[in-house]
């Protein structure tokens, strides 16, 4: 069991203000964009994630990561997880309640919040005798539901003793990435309306594919520019390069001006993707053509409002496309012939707009429930706060 942190120091001695820990690595996704969510309202809160193995970490932040062996629901883990951390608020999302986990949280006076649940379940040997789920259900002070019909029977179970209530789904969407606003007001008026669409997480095996989807999207836009991401910005200037002898080509880590004839820039500079989603209207997702995956989640560009353009292999964000999906949000491709005429297809207004608002929607879907539950956990911490 490692903690580590995309920036700055692991949990430190005083232990942790929120522990966030995922069930199973279904529920991974709803689990990040909580803890992101949480650290966008309140910065100077201690988070800490547990992060199911093989789930991919949320982008970059003063978030916490303890990164869970593959037995981590073992009795044993999850006992010296809360020793390790020492949490004021245990956040549990999932469909069961690991008893380990609660007890230990609860003995080390923790406040502890059940979201993202159907019927009272349990792991880890607590079994289905109602007298003994309801002693453990006793010990947490909030349960969301998934349904009415779920609310109902923890009601049953635990009685008034509990507040529970249904909310629905929590989101999958970690929200608007942030971007320096300055850039953006730059860039825009460089751009100088000039069409634009993004290719985001592009691996070596798709840079030609895109190269030549932009050639033929040319022939009707003439206008058009090509924010190019490579998925290793390490190839930046390289691809550059080799890209120069038939586009106009910028390069963003020179700092390179985009002028009327630059045609394609290269965005080789991490950690800037909500700013290039904010200026593109059609957002092709790298990885999804080459058989390597997904290489970011779609649902960020699909916050921003771009429309999404993707291939067969989804990856790891598999729950993210079909969510996309379900509201008629994504065009999907199965053959790199056909990238360019459906790039110049969706940046007519009327194309794009319908497949922007439509995919706005999908990011935006459990955000109230997410925010219901990030609500709790500050009045928990305000309470202690207040209570010295």
């Amino acid at each position: 069991m490692q903690t580590r942190r995309h920036e700055g120091a692991p949990v430190d001695a005083g232990g942790c203000a929120v522990l966030i820990y995922p069930t199973d690595a279904i529920v991974w996704p709803q689990a990040a964009a909580l803890a992101t969510r949480l650290l966008r309202r309140r910065a100077d809160v201690q988070v800490v994630l547990c992060r199911p193995e093989g789930c991919a970490p949320p982008p970059p932040s003063t978030l916490s990561i303890v990164d869970l062996p593959g037995a981590g629901n073992a009795a044993g883990m999850q006992r010296a997880l809360i020793t390790r951390t020492r949490p004021q608020v245990l956040i549990v999302i999932g469909s069961t309640l690991p008893a380990p986990l609660v007890a230990a949280a609860a003995d080390g006076g923790a406040t502890i919040l059940l979201a993202q649940t159907g019927r009272p379940m349990v792991s880890d040997g607590w079994g289905w005798w109602p007298r003994r789920l309801a002693q453990l259900a006793r010990r947490l002070e909030r349960v969301f539901t998934l349904t009415d019909r779920d609310a109902a029977a923890w009601r049953r179970l635990v009685g008034a003793a509990l507040q529970v209530e249904a909310v629905g789904a929590l989101s999958a969407s970690i929200g608007a990435l942030p971007c320096d606003d300055s850039d953006r007001e730059a860039l825009a008026s460089a751009l100088r309306l000039r069409p634009a669409w993004m290719a985001v997480g592009v691996p070596e095996a798709e840079e030609e594919i895109i190269a030549r989807a932009h050639a033929h999207a040319l022939r009707l836009s003439h206008w058009l520019v090509l924010l190019l991401q490579p998925a290793d910005p390490a190839r930046g200037a390289d691809l550059a390069a080799r890209l120069g002898s038939r586009f106009a080509v910028a390069l963003r880590s020179e700092a390179a001006p985009i002028t009327a004839e630059t045609q394609i820039l290269i965005a080789d500079q991490p950690g800037e993707r909500g700013l290039w989603y904010r200026l593109a209207t059609v957002c092709w997702m790298g990885g999804t053509l080459s058989g390597t995956g997904s290489s970011f989640d779609p649902l960020e560009p699909a916050a921003l409002g771009a429309a999404i353009v993707h291939g067969p292999a989804a990856g790891r964000f598999r729950a993210s496309y079909a969510q996309l999906a379900q509201h008629g949000a994504t065009q999907r491709i199965s053959a790199p012939e056909t990238l360019g005429e459906t790039v110049s297809t969706l940046l007519t207004p009327e194309r794009a707009a319908g497949l922007a608002t439509a995919g706005w929607a999908a990011a935006s879907e459990g955000t109230e429930s997410t925010d219901r539950v990030i609500a709790a956990a500050l009045q928990v911490l305000d309470r202690l706060e207040a209570q010295g």
